[in-house]
């Protein structure tokens, strides 16, 4: 197999701009913070750590975040960081396709589910480069530690390091991976389907379960539905479902999700309802939208990596309510603690809570 690096092509996408990619990518979210402490960690290693040079050898393969330094191909499954580092000159990578790209530089920002870093990490030894380094780094209070016995139990030999409140491993033997374990952990952490059978996938949200914000709405919301509408944040499709199983009179609906992964899942559980549904990848935040809708149902996010943030949730209903012909109906469900009447009050009337229920709250209102 060819190696992805051709000489006199390399694309090098931040220069010194990553930082601001990022405070911009974050400030779209309404967000302070711009870099975990994994990713902070993996910029150590580049820039102070002995490894630094071996770790910047072009071209470098970033999964699953972004980096201050120099890189040239990524992987995220989210709609927002993909479009700013294509518009950077990024090239992005699909990890669910065979190719013949290798890479002698795969740094992976560890995920929160361990099935979903064991997918990461198989990945990248596979697409890695024979005395490639495949570098992973998870923050302490995520499971850092873990990341030990998934290299022992990956059969790779390994080093490792803390920085950041977080800890770094790495091989740089990536052929010396089991290729039964490889093929393993990268069958475990695609889409698969859970006990009630609906298609899902490690990394999504409530992937191994039906939420109870949703559980929530579905239970207390009458299913009266009619003409065109959209749920905004949709996941693997759970709320849409049932929205179409009980409202036949419903002529189409849009499942707007940001996380591409869940977009795949929302497509297979929602064939049966081809006609009269659209599952997009979208960033909610800055995305073009369908616009005069009859009614919106979301369940907005409140947590970004660690933070919580009702600013993401305000966005979600100002976005709804431009979307919204008038007169239309926004339905929301969330914490109860959330704070969200408020925001409605300025693009709503008829504002009501319609339930409470396992911690959730389901409101309403008629765009102004």
């Amino acid at each position: 197999m060819q190696s992805a690096f051709v000489q006199g092509s390399q694309v090098k996408i931040i220069s010194g701009l990553g930082n601001r990619i990022l405070l911009k990518w974050f400030a779209n979210l309404g967000l302070t913070t711009f870099m975990t402490d994994s990713e902070k960690a993996l910029d150590f290693m580049r820039s102070s750590h002995p490894m630094g040079e071996l770790v910047s050898r072009a071209p470098v393969f970033v999964m699953n975040g972004q980096l201050s330094g120099d890189f040239d191909y990524f992987y995220t499954p989210f709609k927002g960081l993909h479009d700013l580092l294509i518009k950077a000159g990024g090239k992005f990578v699909s990890l669910d396709l065979e190719g013949d790209l290798k890479f002698p530089v795969i740094l992976i920002v560890g995920a929160k589910q361990k099935a979903e870093n064991a997918f990461f990490l198989a990945s990248a030894l596979k697409m890695a480069s024979e005395d490639g380094v495949v570098m992973v780094s998870l923050e302490n209070d995520r499971g850092g530690k873990s990341l030990d016995k998934l290299f022992e139990e990956l059969g790779c030999p390994f080093q490792s390091f803390s920085k950041h409140k977080s800890r770094i491993v790495w091989t740089t033997r990536p052929q010396m991976a089991n290729p039964q374990k490889v093929e393993d952990y990268i069958k475990s952490g695609s889409i698969c389907q859970r006990s009630d059978g609906t298609y899902t996938r490690p990394g999504i949200f409530s992937w191994d379960r039906l939420d109870k914000g949703t559980k929530t709405f579905i239970e207390n919301v009458a299913p009266d539905w009619r003409g065109t509408g959209a749920d905004f944040g949709g996941g693997c499709g759970d709320l849409s479902k049932s929205i179409l199983e009980k409202a036949p009179e419903l002529n189409k609906l849009y499942v707007l999700e940001h996380d591409v992964r869940a977009v795949d899942c929302a497509r297979a559980n929602l064939r049966q309802f081809d006609g009269r549904t659209q599952v997009e990848w979208v960033n909610i935040l800055k995305d073009d939208l369908p616009r005069n809708l009859d009614f919106i149902v979301m369940n907005p996010p409140f947590h970004e990596a660690k933070l919580e943030s009702i600013t993401l949730g305000q966005s979600f209903i100002r976005r709804g309510s431009s979307s919204l012909k008038k007169a239309g109906r926004l339905t929301l469900v969330a914490n109860v603690h959330l704070p969200y009447e408020k925001i409605m009050s300025e693009e709503f009337n008829q504002i009501e809570q319609i339930a409470a229920q396992s911690g959730f709250k389901i409101v309403t209102g008629l765009k102004k």
